[in-house]
């Protein structure tokens, strides 16, 4: 059995209005980044991730 961790790339488009709802979080929740409030409101709406899975990172799309 292979003990390597899931990677699960994810892209996401952040328009304007949810980027200020973003850095608004991110200052509220003490997240260093954007990255990191998109972690966790994604850890709220997905179903579990598998327990060896993580996110890497997560890149915010230019508009």
């Amino acid at each position: 059995m292979d003990n390597s961790p899931t990677v699960v790339p994810i892209s996401a488009t952040i328009r304007a209005d949810q980027r200020e709802r973003l850095l608004s979080y991110t200052k509220r929740s003490g997240a260093i980044s954007i990255s990191e409030a998109l972690r966790e409101l994604l850890d709220k709406v997905l179903p579990p991730w598998p327990s060896d899975a993580q996110i890497i990172e997560i890149q915010e799309q230019p508009a």
